[in-house]
């Protein structure tokens, strides 16, 4: 559903999430779309967001778990 012209770019787009390898899955689905940037959201204010990955974003082994994950299965630096 995401539509974009060259004149847009640079594309970033943002993922969210507590798991690393889904969260890699996610990476792959944003560098497949043509996406410039991949950008790992760790710690969003929003409530709905704050809910569903406080807990897991929290603790720093978990988030580099998360961007070893990404790095590892997508071009992303």
């Amino acid at each position: 559903m995401l539509h974009f012209v060259a004149e847009e770019r640079p594309l970033s787009i943002q993922i969210y999430g507590s798991g690393p390898e889904r969260l890699a899955d996610a990476a792959r689905m944003v560098e497949a779309m043509g996406a410039d940037v991949c950008d790992i959201n760790m710690g969003c204010p929003a409530n709905k967001v704050l809910r569903v990955c406080r807990a897991a974003l929290t603790a720093m082994f978990t988030r580099r778990r998360i961007v070893a994950a990404v790095r590892r299965r997508s071009r992303y630096p």
